[in-house]
């Protein structure tokens, strides 16, 4: 009878080893599933931020004259232009920083997270964009001032004058 027992009992305790087994297994194949949600989710947010602040730039033929005049020519706007000129700059510094913190909790790839960093520090090293921030934005962090403050761009800097090369005069 004792023996019984002990043997009932030894054949519970497999099988409740390897229904705890089995349900970690799952549990990680749902972790597996989550995170690719999550980064999934991310880089739909991300291009539809970063386009979004293109299309509200240079949706138009008015609207991209009047961001080259801005970035190559900040002193000669009027207070309501360099105002009109600080929000949309403030859109692409917004989504640059929610796709930074995307890419920095490993949500967004490097790839993608490059070429948008490519295309907003080239557009931030416009004179008339430095001018604007260092007004009305100076304690803006780092990263979202200056390239060579992220590592995966360190070395970049002839890539990042080819952005926006339209906006230059």
């Amino acid at each position: 009878m004792i023996n019984n027992i002990q043997t009932y009992a030894l054949i519970a305790e497999i099988i409740g080893a390897i229904a705890i087994l089995i349900s970690l297994i799952f549990v990680g194949l749902e972790v597996r599933q989550s995170n690719t949600l999550v980064k999934t989710n991310a880089l739909r947010e991300s291009t539809q931020i970063w386009t979004g602040e293109y299309v509200k730039a240079f949706g138009n033929e008015e609207s991209t004259a009047f961001i080259r005049k801005a970035a190559n020519q900040y002193d000669s706007l009027s207070k309501d232009e360099q105002g009109r000129f600080y929000a949309l700059m403030m859109g692409f510094v917004g989504a640059f920083d929610n796709i930074y913190n995307q890419h920095e909790a490993g949500t967004l790839r490097d790839e993608v997270f490059y070429s948008i960093a490519l295309a907003y520090y080239g557009l931030i090293g416009l004179p008339g964009v430095q001018s604007v921030l260092s007004e009305n934005a100076p304690a803006l962090a780092p990263y979202l001032l200056d390239f060579s403050t992220v590592k995966l761009l360190a070395r970049e800097k002839e890539k990042i004058k080819l952005s926006f090369e339209f906006l230059r005069e």
